[in-house]
């Protein structure tokens, strides 16, 4: 039986909901829970059904047998902040989304240049990792970033992410800039933030 796994990169429908809200929580929980609290799934189940039901979902999956083992959220640039920001406040309340979006801001790149998509999200299931899934989903936004006509991807890395680093050199990615705030640290308990 060979370990190699055939994955189906798509964009993210109305069933894959429960799965990616799964993924991200667990691959992303360092992020998440600073920024909401014990109200990290609920939210995080808002975006995604909020996103999901976007005319152009900006979530895509990498699934195999239908199951859905990878997630990346890729940012086009796409104006929806304001709707997403309602949909997350209708979920958790208004006090949670603002401590969110403060604490997130803090993890936010610099805003992208018009031809720059950006790479927000990336996650797999901890029993699908180091198998391929992560870079078939980086392959996926480098395609669908340059069918937008975008010529550039921004990433964003905390620099103890190793595995994340690796990927992303392996790609041919290179620092564009390095930021490190004694508040990011604090914020999110990592010496890499």
């Amino acid at each position: 039986m060979s370990s190699e796994i055939r994955v189906r990169v798509r964009v993210a429908e109305a069933g894959d909901e429960r799965a990616i809200v799964d993924i991200l929580v667990e691959g992303l929980g360092a992020k998440l829970l600073p920024a909401f609290g014990k109200a990290a799934r609920r939210a995080v189940a808002a975006m995604v059904r909020y996103e999901v039901s976007h005319p152009d979902p900006s979530y895509r999956v990498a699934s195999e047998d239908d199951q859905v083992l990878g997630v990346v959220h890729l940012d086009s640039g796409v104006a929806r902040k304001p709707s997403l920001l309602t949909a997350i406040r209708r979920e958790v309340g208004w006090v949670t989304t603002a401590r969110a979006t403060a604490v997130l801001a803090a993890l936010s790149p610099p805003l992208p240049r018009q031809d720059e998509a950006v790479v927000e999200e990336l996650a797999v299931r901890p029993d699908a990792r180091r198998r391929g899934i992560a870079s078939a989903l980086l392959h996926r936004c480098e395609h669908d970033a340059s069918q937008l006509g975008k010529s550039a991807l921004i990433l964003q890395v905390t620099t103890d992410n190793d595995a994340a680093i690796e990927l992303y050199r392996g790609f041919g990615y290179q620092v564009r800039s390095h930021r490190r705030w004694r508040l990011r640290r604090r914020l999110f308990h990592s010496p890499g933030a």
